[in-house]
């Protein structure tokens, strides 16, 4: 029976058999993950493994390609907490660029017909209400945004979860304000259900660029890919001679290209 588990930036294969000897050796490694890392190999030993691979999570085995690409038919788009109040705490990238961004990826979704997911949390406090221009893009989907009642990791909501999942598509294209607090943990959640996850750095956005580099570090470790509203809504174009990528193009043009 194989087992996995990522330890410290890489990615651990273990397959069941007889004791392996060896693994004290890599325990001794002088590095910052020696300690995770020999605990996971102790781990190795009590199970009676033989076979071990190690490899980092961004560097796949050879032959397996960890690189995603976004398809309109299998993605939904889901913005999180793109409010009044939190969008003012946004310090990190112009907030301008983030409501613009946001505007063209709720856009997109209209445009291709695609599951669109709002979620917020505590309206009725410093938060304030989603971002009005969400309400005359989609005012379906505005309606039937998921308000929390102040639930951190919008994932640990069953009403927010159970929208995501009832999509029934596999990928997730996602932004949230702030990056490190409403975005990172659901996309992360997501992750760990097996869904594809792609989150729109510049529709997201936090105090400071530091709070936004922690993040970024975060999710890629998860296997997240980081993307901006014009890579997204290029590959989801395919082609921009194409009915849809015609729309596309125009809402691009509109937003992200001629600064909203």
């Amino acid at each position: 029976m194989e087992f996995c588990r990522s330890v410290a930036g890489f990615r651990w294969y273990m397959a069941d058999s007889l004791p392996l000897t060896s693994l004290g050796s890599l325990a001794h490694a002088k590095s910052a993950w020696a300690g995770q890392a020999y605990a996971l190999l102790r781990l190795a030993a009590a199970k009676d493994v033989i076979r071990l691979k190690i490899y980092p999570v961004n560097q796949p085995e050879k032959g397996i390609s960890n690189m995603k690409k976004v398809i309109a038919s299998e993605a939904a788009m889901i913005l999180i907490d793109h409010q009044i109040g939190t969008m003012n705490w946004i310090g990190s990238i112009e907030k301008a660029t983030v409501e613009a961004n946001t505007r063209a990826l709720a856009k997109v979704a209209v445009a291709l017909n695609m599951p669109l997911v709002f979620t917020s949390s505590q309206e009725d406090q410093m938060q304030g209400m989603l971002m009005p221009a969400l309400e005359e893009i989609a005012p379906k989907e505005f309606a039937a945004r998921v308000k929390r009642p102040g639930v951190v990791n919008c994932w640990d909501d069953s009403a927010f979860s159970e929208a995501c999942r009832n999509t029934g598509r596999k990928q997730f294209i996602m932004a949230g304000v702030t990056t490190e607090v409403c975005l990172a943990p659901p996309a992360i959640s997501a992750i760990e259900e097996e869904f594809e996850v792609f989150a729109v750095v510049d529709a997201s956005g936090s105090p400071s660029t530091l709070t936004d580099d922690i993040a970024f570090r975060r999710m890629e470790r998860y296997g997240i890919e980081l993307t901006t509203t014009s890579a997204i809504i290029s590959e989801l174009a395919v082609n921009w001679s194409s009915e849809d990528g015609g729309k596309l193009i125009q809402i691009l043009g509109e937003e992200v290209l001629g600064g909203g």
